[in-house]
């Protein structure tokens, strides 16, 4: 390199920076401000078309809206316009200022208007049905090139450059490359016909699938649920897909070039309106081209996206057991060959009733213990469907099309979820699972052998040891009757437990009060276990707004205390409480 090069960049450097400074000096010297909106008076939701003319290089392109609010390339071709270049357009439109050039720059700009290199045209509809336009020429880059010359009604501003920006883009630019147009909320079906051939025999593809229940359903080629997230993606993947370009729009284009003629793949996406929308697919070689139906236009795909089109049904099946977040399960169903369990929360609280085995009807509903729920909830919630039997029918593992053993749960307002659970099996590769079928499925999955631990829990697991818990402080009144005699209580303003006849402490309460409080058994006992109780004790509460809660307690002839309360029967925690209860109806009250 010469060593005068140097020399020559650097006073090229510097003459360039004063011309930029006195550019800069003179803006200030005239007090040059932002004076105006570039498109002042447009209003957007006015504007039905748009027009950008490229003048020198004898380019141009209208756009238009539609009823639904979509933009359209009108000339030189019609087509969809790409959504994030028209919101370029919107930007400058709604955005850019303009401010005015000072005199000593106007010899500067006027050439750039002879002619000017294209300008930008918004078309407003007004109320009146009349139309308005707003044009805008556009010059040349100013010496910071940061800024553009521009020209509205005769009158020269300078406004950012990103509106010069436009002028390098050309219409196939401005098409959408989206291979459908539908908004991704409103797909109500997804169907996908035919195969892949590009490796000899044809890969069949057939799918359908639609939004249904708590989630989507896959219909071809099998019926079973499927996964509500990869289904909701990859529906929205496809609406979003775009072509890697256009290589078509000739109205007589031979298709065979491109094995068109006869599409390996079609895939049809259905609205809820009930639109549909579908793209042919095949392949040449190492590329992939689709063709929208029902338009000549021809388009080349990137080879991922046509791998994300081929994806096997099986990834869309379902792979969790249920899908309600234990927070939102309001109603649980157990069933099994002994009979069938439903729980029901209240509250915080739940609730069980049993229909034994040839049972047509519920018992009554009976407290559950709300920590093992708990722990039911969490398991189910938690569980997952290890793998699914495409290849084998469900006769195989359900000879009858279901099991006597299933479990389900159902939220407050949706569908229930769950299905039948029939005996462990080993894979072909030795792991033991518990087949599982849904309702309406055709093929059978599986599930962790556990499973069928929770379904053949009998009932006295899941009933609440805890009879009742009732608050000291609540509670006004207590009466322990026997043969006809009874010994009451009340609670003292100073929240101790005196007999209704003095104003003493009611000391032979003490060691039996905190277990009355919070009654307790051991174990629930079945109706078919259960015994003739001897030296029955009824104990009885009253609140404060007047409610009773009462309980018997007895003997077994064996001699183990049991409680009853209402269809409830229960072995005592405290086996000694009925003989604490015994000895304060024999003793002679202490009153010293």
């Amino acid at each position: 390199m010469s060593r005068l090069t140097p020399l020559i960049l650097a006073v090229v450097v510097g003459v360039l920076a004063f011309l930029a400074y006195r550019q800069t000096e003179r803006e200030t010297e005239n007090q040059v401000v932002e004076a105006t909106q570039l498109f002042q008076g447009v209003e957007l939701r006015r504007v039905s078309a748009i027009r950008l003319e490229d003048i020198k290089s004898t380019r141009h392109m209208r756009f238009e809206r539609d009823g639904g609010g979509r933009w359209f390339l009108t000339e030189p071709v019609a087509w969809p316009a790409e959504p994030g270049l028209m919101d370029k357009i919107f930007q400058i439109i709604q955005r850019n200022g303009a401010s005015i050039v000072p005199e000593q720059l106007m010899a500067e700009a006027a050439p750039s208007f002879s002619p000017p290199r294209g300008f930008l045209e918004t078309i407003e509809t007004l109320e009146n049905g009349e139309e308005r336009r707003t044009r805008i020429e556009v010059g040349a880059l100013d010496l910071d090139g940061m800024r553009v010359y521009v020209r509205r009604d005769g009158e020269t501003l300078r406004t950012a450059r990103n509106l010069e920006t436009l002028f390098s883009l050309t219409s196939a630019d401005f098409r959408s490359k989206r291979l459908f147009t539908l908004d991704p909320n409103s797909v109500a079906q997804v169907e996908r016909i035919g195969g892949w051939y590009d490796q000899g025999a044809g890969e069949s593809l057939d799918f359908l699938a639609r939004p249904e229940g708590y989630g989507w359903r896959i219909h071809k080629p099998y019926r079973v649920q499927g996964d509500p997230t990869l289904l909701t993606l990859w529906s929205r993947f496809l609406c979003s897909a775009q072509a890697k370009r256009f290589v078509s729009d000739r109205p007589d284009v031979d298709l065979s070039k491109y094995n068109l003629d006869q599409p390996w793949v079609t895939i049809k996406l259905t609205s809820n309106g009930g639109s549909e929308q579908s793209i042919h697919l095949a392949a040449d070689q190492n590329r992939v081209y689709a063709q929208r139906d029902g338009m000549a236009n021809v388009f080349e795909i990137e080879f991922d996206t046509a791998q994300r089109f081929r994806e096997p049904v099986e990834v869309f099946f379902e792979g969790a057991f249920v899908r309600v977040p234990r927070a939102e399960v309001m109603h649980v169903w157990i069933s099994r060959e002994a009979g069938d369990l439903r729980f029901t929360k209240i509250g915080d609280d739940w609730t069980v009733a049993e229909r034994p085995k040839d049972f047509d009807e519920y018992s009554i509903e009976l407290p559950a213990d709300s920590n093992v729920m708990t722990d039911l909830l969490v398991e189910t919630e938690k569980a997952e469907v290890l793998r699914y039997f495409r290849d084998l029918p469900v006769t195989e593992f359900f000879p009858g099309g279901r099991a006597l053993r299933g479990l389900w749960v159902q939220p407050r307002t949706d569908v229930r979820q769950g299905g039948y659970v029939g005996d462990v099996v080993k894979t072909p590769q030795g792991t033991e699972v518990a087949p599982f079928l849904r309702e309406g499925d055709t093929i059978v999955g599986s599930l962790a052998p556990e499973v069928l631990e929770w379904i053949d829990r009998p009932l006295d697991h899941y009933l609440d040891r805890q009879l009742w818990e009732l608050q000291n402080i609540q509670m006004n009144a207590l009466v322990i009757e026997r043969d006809g005699k009874d010994r009451r209580f009340r609670r003292s303003p100073k929240d101790d437990w005196q007999p209704v006849d003095a104003q003493v402490p009611a000391r032979e309460l003490d060691p039996v009060l905190d277990h009355l409080l919070f009654l307790k058994v051991s174990r629930h006992v079945p109706e078919g276990e259960r015994e003739s109780l001897s030296d029955l004790v009824t104990i009885r509460f009253t609140d404060s707004s007047g409610n009773d809660s009462e309980a018997q307690i007895g003997v077994t002839p064996s001699g183990e205390a049991q409680v009853i309360m209402g269809a409830l029967r229960g072995a005592l925690k405290r086996q000694q409480l009925h003989a604490d209860l015994m000895a304060i109806m024999d003793a002679k009250p202490d009153r010293e």
